[in-house]
């Protein structure tokens, strides 16, 4: 019992004196999609038919999926 009393004292102990993190914390806005009426979600297709060869491009470039082989599946 005294064992588990002075380990729990002491965890606790060094979670107090970590200092706070430094880094600004991540905004909401930033992670959460904004609202359809303000474009929505991000997406790398164009707004009608099939991304020409550029587009299929980027798609590769930002997400390491390529496009014909993922439409074919």
């Amino acid at each position: 019992m005294r064992t588990t009393n002075w380990m729990g004292w002491t965890c606790l102990g060094l979670l107090l004196a970590l200092p706070a993190q430094a880094a600004d914390p991540v905004k909401l806005t930033d992670y959460f999609p904004p609202p359809e009426s303000k474009g929505g979600w991000r997406s790398l297709l164009p707004n009608k038919g099939s991304p020409d060869n550029d587009q299929k491009e980027k798609i590769r470039a930002l997400t390491g999926f390529n496009w014909d082989k993922l439409a074919a599946a």
